[in-house]
């Protein structure tokens, strides 16, 4: 069974929103289109906690969305 793709979305602590967010270039991107897509593995979801946990004095979080249903939020 293969996983589905979700688009990666972050924001920072002060931020109203989450904003679609580009892993590679660790940075946010204006659209979607242009969002990392990763598979929903555990193996990536534990990647994206660790960069959270990292980056923690800026309180950077990240949420996977399918659909615009949210499917996973690091803490």
């Amino acid at each position: 069974m293969s996983e589905k793709w979700f688009v990666v979305y972050a924001r920072l602590d002060g931020d109203k929103c989450f904003r679609a967010f580009d892993i590679r270039e660790g940075q946010f991107v204006g659209r979607v289109m242009y969002a990392s897509m990763i598979k929903g593995t555990i193996e990536n979801k534990k990647m994206l906690q660790e960069i959270s946990n990292e980056n923690r004095h800026v309180g950077l979080k990240f949420q996977l969305r399918n659909g615009g249903y949210v499917v996973f939020q690091t803490k």
